[in-house]
Parts: structure tokens; sequence; C-alpha cells
């Protein structure tokens, strides 16, 4: 199998829109294509096809982590909900009240 043939498959595979010509697959594979390539190169071209292609994975990644700590950020703790000074009188009430003999 060469480099040259693989480049012949790829360079066809593009000039194509249906997502699995069946026809070139066995032609190339008849060839001596190895079936991992051939997946290998509809799979390719099905992710550069998509429409976030240009954005790795990487990047939306660190897009998301940043969504979600700026999110995080934006909503006050629940510790810190409980600790101005009406909080704790009502607390102290709370618990005094549970402690009844």
């Amino acid at each position: 199998m060469s480099e040259e043939k693989i480049s012949e498959f790829i360079r066809e595979l593009a000039e194509r829109t249906d997502p699995l010509p069946k026809d070139l697959i066995k032609k190339y594979r008849d060839q001596g294509v190895s079936e991992g390539e051939i997946a290998a190169a509809l799979l390719a071209r099905k992710a550069l096809g998509g429409p976030d292609a240009p954005e790795s994975a990487m990047e939306k990644s660190q897009r998301r982590i940043a969504e979600m700590a700026a999110q995080s950020a934006a909503k006050p703790s629940a510790r810190g909900a409980n600790t101005g000074l009406g909080a704790k009188i009502r607390n102290a009430m709370r618990s005094a009240l549970r402690k009844k003999p």
C-alpha cells in the first residue's frame, strides 16, 4: 500500500458529497488501502465538515471552564449568607429552642 493510493482516496473523497461512498471505499480497499486508513479519512472528513471544525477541543474546554467559573463567582455561597448579625441571632434562637429540657 502506498501513500499515493491514500492521497488519491482522500482527494476523491473530498470531491464527493455523500457521507459514505461505498463504491469508492470498495475501489480503494481492493487496491490495498487498509480499512483503518479509510475509516480515518472518513472520520477526518466528518470532523472537518462540522460547524465548529476550526475550534479545537481544548479551546472548547477552556471556554466551558471559564463560563462555569464565571457562573459560580456570580452566585453567593450558602455559607456566606448566614454570617450576618441577623443570621447569627436567628441561628442562636433556633439552637436555644431546640435544646429545651
